[in-house]
């Protein structure tokens, strides 16, 4: 969003980030001292629905998965645990020409068929996942989440159960949404 001086001057702008920045409660100075509300723990605020690849899957499997994800992205699984995730934006970074044409033309009309997307590549879900996506435990507090995409400037983190395995997906957006709720 603008924002604007009394004079109706551009002075800067306001988004996701200073929101999430704003909502974080400030780090408690007495520690004998606790809020009357607990922390909100993100397994209530996260995506448990969450499109999954297996690390072994090849590229154009992975792909087509990235394609019909609703947010274009996808979690790389090892036996049911999380290794990364797979965006558009990582596949854009790591295809090679043609491949990378033919996956950009792909994002533009993904109704298409795009025969050498997967040519000359033979990487894996395995091979191509970002890993420096952060996990939290999904009873971790929706400040530590905050915390956690801020500084890694992550768009989603992903949310492990006690035994490791995949929980959910968390989101900046589905953070915001959360933020909101609870404000009204």
């Amino acid at each position: 969003l603008p924002v604007l001086d009394r004079d109706g001057a551009l002075v800067g702008l306001f988004g996701a980030e200073q929101a999430l920045r704003a909502a974080l409660r400030p780090p408690s100075t007495e520690a004998h001292v606790r809020d009357a509300e607990p922390p909100t723990p993100v397994s209530l605020v996260m995506q448990r629905v969450v499109p999954t690849v297996p690390s072994s899957a090849a590229l154009p499997q992975l792909i087509a998965q990235v394609l019909a994800a609703p947010e274009r992205a996808v979690v790389v699984l090892e036996e049911g645990r999380p290794l990364g995730i797979i965006s558009d934006t990582t596949l854009t970074q790591h295809l090679l020409a043609p491949a990378r044409s033919a996956w950009l033309a792909a994002l533009h009309m993904p109704g298409q068929t795009h025969a050498t997307l997967a040519d000359g590549e033979s990487a894996s879900a395995g091979a191509l996942a970002d890993r420096s996506v952060p996990t939290l435990p999904e009873q971790a507090a929706q400040d530590d989440a905050i915390r956690a995409l801020l500084d890694g400037e992550h768009e989603r983190l992903i949310v492990t159960s006690a035994d490791g395995r995949l929980a959910g997906v968390l989101t900046r957006r589905a953070l915001l949404r959360a933020l909101a709720q609870a404000a009204a």
